[in-house]
């Protein structure tokens, strides 16, 4: 993620796809950013709060993945959001 400010320790893989975030009250479209062993990045042009439970749905290389997670971290990036 080039020009962010990142303190994650894990090694990061740069990875483009298309993220669906599903959160109890919404659905938040946005691209996948960079994923590793500890979490994944998402840009979106909007986010939820901190703590809250989410389903991650990605679209990479022509396949489907969905995964249970809980949203950690939230940044706002040029007009964008990274979480």
């Amino acid at each position: 993620m080039h020009g962010i400010r990142d303190r994650r320790t894990s090694l990061r893989v740069e990875i483009e796809g298309e993220a669906v975030v599903y959160t109890e009250r919404d659905v938040l479209e946005g691209r996948c950013l960079d994923l590793g062993r500890e979490g994944i990045a998402i840009r979106s042009t909007r986010a939820t709060r901190t703590k809250t439970p989410v389903t991650l749905e990605l679209y990479l290389h022509g396949q489907r993945l969905r995964i249970e997670a809980v949203l950690v971290r939230r940044k706002r990036h040029q007009g964008d959001y990274i979480m």
